[in-house]
């Protein structure tokens, strides 16, 4: 869906460029380059908010573990005084 959209945003840009007046090399080349750097930004976005995501799993793992672990000592140390 989002190739979709940055191929459509690439070819508008092209028939923009064309109607400007430029040549067919200079706007082919041009809307080439818009199309890498949109793709590449995109690329680089989902990479980030991945590495993000699974930081925060790992943050709610461990926070996890480690409240059963305190509650499994707390049970532990209040039998070894009964």
């Amino acid at each position: 869906m989002l190739i979709r959209l940055i191929i459509a945003i690439a070819l508008l840009f092209f028939s923009l460029l064309l109607m400007a007046g430029l040549s067919v090399d200079q706007a082919l080349y041009r809307s080439i380059l818009a199309f890498l750097v949109l793709f590449a930004g995109l690329y680089t976005s989902i990479f980030l908010i991945n590495i993000i995501r699974e930081i925060s799993h790992r943050h709610e793992t461990s926070a996890s573990v480690g409240g059963n672990v305190n509650e499994q000592t707390t049970r532990a140390s209040e039998e070894t005084k009964r």
